[in-house]
């Protein structure tokens, strides 16, 4: 037997969810507070509707009561993405991403399991968040998801997953949290049905799927779940697959999908090495930072914001020579001053020697000793 789950979406109704749900990857923790409704199916509508499993599958005597859920609630609000090793010690995105283990779909020229082309995810945030399409030889002018959406449409910036508002008279209007939501953002989800033909899918679905709603998924530890490969000659290191089943094998078999519009082999490889770029917030267009689409163009809307770390945190550099570069010393320096990321960071210098050993904060262009008066 099993218990029909209910759903609250768009207008509020409620819709049944069926109990036999399949197998589905398990979600990550970091930053979920704040990006409500949870699970794949958008079925528990805050963190406190978990309580119960506190009892019933981690064998506690009772639930937590209403204090430790709320202490729980805040050590989960501060789980925060780590730093991109994909993006320059500035937090800004490369130019020049190598595609290791990542492979051509056979779409364009190269054959399927042909090593991909470098990347370039600044090429690539421009498909992504194109609204008025881009030019295919033969084919005129397209978005990227099937002719109708752009990329951005449903996986919002900085996130990568979707919007807590919809619009309504002319603009993106927020959406207030409904009644029972614990008072948590209720992000809109989207509804699946039938996919057609898929690349790279170990069972690809003929029919309309059962998941009729999935919440978006956010798009921020994508370059941590690589090395699963469904196809000829390639070995499995680790990974799960994507979708909300795994059964995508990787992300460019997902972006290759003949229902996305990538033009090429390169183009493929630009918008897959976005996504592996994707953490760390801070999206420039031309020089303006674009973090959250906060614009009222229909297929951009706004998103919500990410907890993630800048690129440059954990970044170290050891001087022991007078003539020693001080190449990287400045890129360390210029991540803590310069830029839309400024202030994100904070720059410490250690000094050991017979005076003993000192720390330093850099503040305001200058080193502040750890000896106060200095």
């Amino acid at each position: 037997g099993g218990v029909l789950g209910y759903q609250r979406i768009g207008t509020g109704n409620l819709t049944h969810l069926h109990p036999m749900k399949g197998p589905m990857l398990t979600q990550t923790l970091q930053d979920i507070i704040g990006h409500e409704p949870l699970h794949w199916r958008g079925d528990r509508f805050g963190i406190e509707d978990f309580n119960g499993a506190f009892h019933e599958l981690q064998g506690r005597a009772t639930v937590l009561t209403p204090s430790e859920m709320a202490e729980f609630k805040a050590l989960l609000a501060t789980v925060t993405f780590p730093p991109n090793p994909f993006r320059n010690i500035d937090n800004t995105l490369a130019t020049n991403v190598p595609m290791t283990g990542h492979f051509a779909t056979g779409r364009f020229t190269l054959a399927a399991g042909a090593p991909m082309p470098n990347g370039n995810p600044i090429n690539g945030l421009t498909r992504y968040r194109s609204v008025g399409g881009f030019p295919i030889p033969g084919v005129g002018t397209t978005r990227l998801d099937r002719n109708v959406f752009a990329c951005a449409t449903c996986h919002v910036l900085p996130t990568g997953g979707s919007t807590a508002h919809r619009w309504a008279s002319g603009a993106w209007q927020p959406i207030a949290s409904a009644p029972g939501t614990f008072g948590a953002k209720q992000l809109l989800l989207m509804g699946v049905s039938d996919v057609g033909p898929n690349v790279g899918l170990a069972n690809p679905p003929t029919g309309p799927s059962i998941q009729n709603t999935l919440k978006v998924p956010q798009m921020r530890n994508v370059f941590e779940r690589t090395g699963f490969y469904m196809r000829p000659g390639t070995d499995s290191t680790h990974g799960f697959g994507f979708m909300h089943d795994g059964n995508v094998a990787s992300i460019s078999d997902f972006l290759g999908n003949p229902a996305f519009n990538p033009t090429s082999d390169q183009d493929l490889a630009d918008i897959v090495s976005l996504t592996l770029s994707w953490s760390g917030s801070d999206f420039l267009s031309g020089g303006t930072l674009i973090n959250t689409n906060a614009t009222n163009t229909a297929l951009l809307p706004p998103g919500p914001p990410s907890l993630d770390s800048h690129a440059g945190v954990g970044q170290q550099e050891t001087i022991i020579s007078p003539i020693q570069s001080l190449t990287r010393l400045n890129q360390l320096v210029a991540a803590d001053t310069t830029g839309p990321s400024a202030g994100r960071v904070e720059l410490i210098a250690k000094t050991y020697g017979p005076a003993g050993n000192r720390g330093y904060l850099l503040s305001g262009g200058n080193f502040l000793a750890d000896n106060v008066g200095e």
